[in-house]
C-alpha cells in the first residue's frame, strides 16, 4: 500500500535519514519505533510530503508520489493524526469530524456514520469536543482523520497523557480500523509495549538509519534492538575522571505536586523533586515518560496545572519563560536549535541580547564562556549549520550560559551525539558545577551516560516519579516496572519483557 524506499534527508550538515526503507499492507499495523532524535517525525514528514527527500522515494499503491504537493496525497487518502489533538473546542464532534471531507469533492454521509458508529462516538456527535475528555478527543482526531477515504493512516503518539482505560480503548479502535477498513495504519509510539501487542510488523529507528524490522515479536526480543533504547555501552569514565561530590545542602530547584501538560492534556502528574546547588540530577525512563513535557514546564513552555516551584527559594511556577532566564533558569533543548546560518558566536550574541546583557558585558561574557569550552573559541567564525552534532551541542550549552544561570535544564544532550562525542561532552559538564556554580537537572535516555554524571536520578513513568536513587536503584526499579505482572497495560505485554541488565553499568 504505501512504501518508502531508501529515502534519505539532511538539513545543513545534519544528516537525519539515511536509506529508510519501510513498507505499511493494507490491513495491517506497522509500528515505527526508535530513541528520540531517530528520524521518526522527519520520515512521516516525508511520507506526507511536507518535507522533501534528498534521495529514494515513495510509492502509494505502486506509484511514485514523490512530486505531489500534502493536499494531494491526502487526496489520494494518507490521513496523519498529531501527537496532541488538533481539534476546535468551541465546535461539536460533528463539526469537527465533517472538516476531514473538506477535501472530497462531494461530501459522504455513509462514511462519516460508519467511522463515527466504528469509533463509538454516536452518543458524543452533537457535544462540543471541548467538553470531552482526552481519550474520547483522540477518537475524535481519529474520526476526522479517516472520513476523508483514507486508505492509509499515520498515527503519531496516539497514547500520549491518556489514562490505561482510554489506552485500552484507542487500541482496541485502532485495531477495528485496519481490520473493518482494510487500513494501512503506520503506529509511532513510545509505549513499546502497546506497539508490540497492536503491530504486525516493527521497523527500529536509530539516528536515521534502520536498526531492525520484521514481526513484532522477534523485535521485543532483539538485544540489539533494546541497547537502541536504553543507551548500549556505558561511557568510560574511569574513578579518577568520575564526578566528585561538589553539591551542598543549599536548595537550587524544589518542585512540590507539580501537575503539567499541553492545553486540556495532562502529562505531568504531581511530580515532587529537589536539586541542590551544584548537583547534577537525572530525570531518567523510556521515551514518552514525561521527561521532556517536566522541562518544558519549568522553562515556562508547557502548561503548568498546578504545584509548586521554587528557584533558589523564589515561587517561579507562575513566570513566563523570559522571565524565568532572568531570574537564574535556562534550558538547552533537545535538537539544539541554533540559527544554521549564523556563526557560532553570533548564537552566543543572540542569547546576550535576549537576556538583557549590554555589549561590553557580552563580550566579556563570551570570552569566560571561550575558556570554559575551548572547542567553541575554535568554531567561533564556522556557520552553526556546518558543524558536528558534538560542536553544535557544545555551542549549544554555551549559549545557554550566557544568562549565567544558577539552573540548567539539559534535555537528552546524548541524542545524535557518537561515542567520542559523548566523551568529550561528561567532563565538560561536571566541571560546570564548580567552574560556572551551577545545578544541572539532565533528562537522558541514555542510562549509561546518566549514570556516570549524576549524583542521583528520579525515575519516570507516564508522567510520575516511580523512584529515586542511584545507578543500581535505578535500574532495579526500570526492570520492576517493565515486569509487574499487575500492570493495567499487562494486556498488551509481549511474550518476553525487556530488561536492563545488560544496558546499565554494574
Amino acid at each position: 500500500m504505501l512504501e518508502a524506499t531508501g529515502v534519505s534527508k539532511s538539513f545543513g550538515a545534519l544528516r537525519v535519514l539515511s536509506e529508510v526503507s519501510l513498507k505499511v499492507s493494507a490491513g495491517t499495523i506497522h509500528g515505527l519505533i526508535g530513541p528520540n532524535g531517530a528520524g521518526k517525525t522527519t520520515l512521516v514528514n516525508v511520507l506526507t510530503g511536507h518535507v522533501q527527500a534528498d534521495g529514494g522515494g515513495v510509492q502509494l499503491v505502486g506509484a511514485s508520489i514523490d512530486k505531489l504537493a500534502p493536499h494531494r496525497r491526502a487526496q489520494l487518502g494518507i490521513s496523519r493524526t498529531f501527537q496532541a489533538a488538533r481539534l476546535l473546542e468551541d465546535l461539536t464532534v460533528e463539526a469537527n469530524v465533517r472538516l476531514g471531507q473538506q477535501l472530497l469533492a462531494k461530501i459522504d454521509d455513509g462514511r462519516l456514520h460508519e467511522v463515527v458508529r466504528l469509533l463509538d462516538l454516536e452518543g458524543d456527535f452533537h457535544r462540543p469536543v471541548g467538553t470531552l475528555p482526552a481519550g474520547q478527543r483522540r477518537l475524535v482526531e481519529l474520526a476526522r482523520s479517516l472520513v476523508g477515504r483514507s486508505t492509509v493512516l499515520l498515527l503519531d503518539e496516539p497514547f500520549a497523557g491518556l489514562t490505561s482505560a482510554e489506552i485500552w480503548k484507542i487500541a482496541r479502535a485502532i485495531t477495528a480500523l485496519a481490520r473493518d477498513l482494510n487500513l494501512a495504519v503506520l503506529l509511532i509510539e513510545h509505549n513499546l509495549n502497546e506497539v508490540f501487542a497492536l503491530s504486525d510488523e516493527v521497523t527500529v529507528l536509530d539516528r536515521g538509519m534502520v536498526v531492525a524490522t520484521g514481526p513484532a515479536a522477534a523485535i521485543a526480543e532483539s538485544s540489539d534492538v533494546r541497547r537502541v533504547f536504553f543507551g548500549g555501552d556505558p561511557i568510560s569514565l574511569s574513578p579518577a575522571d568520575g564526578k566528585a561530590d561538589t553539591s551542598s545542602d543549599e536548595t537550587a530547584l524544589l518542585v512540590q505536586g507539580l501537575n503539567a501538560g499541553y492545553g486540556r492534556l495532562q502529562i505531568i502528574r504531581d511530580v515532587s523533586f529537589r536539586l541542590k546547588r551544584r548537583e547534577i540530577v537525572g530525570l531518567v525512563g523510556v521515551n514518552g515518560a514525561g521527561k521532556s513535557t517536566l522541562l518544558r514546564a519549568l522553562s515556562g513552555h508547557a502548561r503548568v496545572m498546578g504545584g509548586v516551584v521554587e528557584l533558589r527559594g523564589v515561587p517561579v511556577q507562575a513566570r513566563s519563560g523570559p522571565e524565568l532566564v532572568r531570574l537564574g533558569l535556562s534550558m538547552v533543548p533537545e535538537g539544539r536549535h541554533l540559527f544554521t546560518s549564523l556563526t557560532a558566536e553570533d548564537n552566543l550574541r543572540l542569547a546576550g541580547l535576549a537576556a538583557g546583557l549590554g555589549e561590553r558585558d557580552i563580550r566579556q561574557r563570551i570570552d569566560v564562556l571561550y575558556g570554559v569550552f575551548p572547542q567553541v573559541a575554535q568554531l567561533r567564525a564556522r556557520l552553526a549549520g556546518t558543524l558536528s552534532g558534538g560542536q553544535q551541542q557544545a555551542v549549544t550549552i554555551a549559549r545557554a550560559l550566557m544568562c549565567k544561570p544558577s539552573v540548567l535544564l539539559l534535555d537528552e544532550p546524548s541524542v545524535g551525539l557518537s561515542t567520542l562525542a559523548l566523551e568529550a561532552l561528561a567532563p565538560q559538564l561536571v566541571n560546570l558545577l564548580e567552574q560556572e556554580d551551577i545545578s544541572i537537572l539532565l533528562v537522558e535516555q541514555n542510562l549509561g551516560f546518566a549514570s556516570r554524571l549524576c549524583d542521583r536520578s528520579y525515575l519516570m513513568d507516564s508522567g510520575r516519579i516511580i523512584e529515586e536513587g542511584q545507578a543500581n536503584t535505578i535500574k532495579l526499579a526500570w526492570e520492576a516496572a517493565n515486569k509487574r505482572a499487575s500492570n493495567p497495560r499487562a494486556t498488551f505485554a509481549p511474550a518476553a519483557r525487556w530488561t536492563l541488565a545488560d544496558c546499565v553499568p554494574n
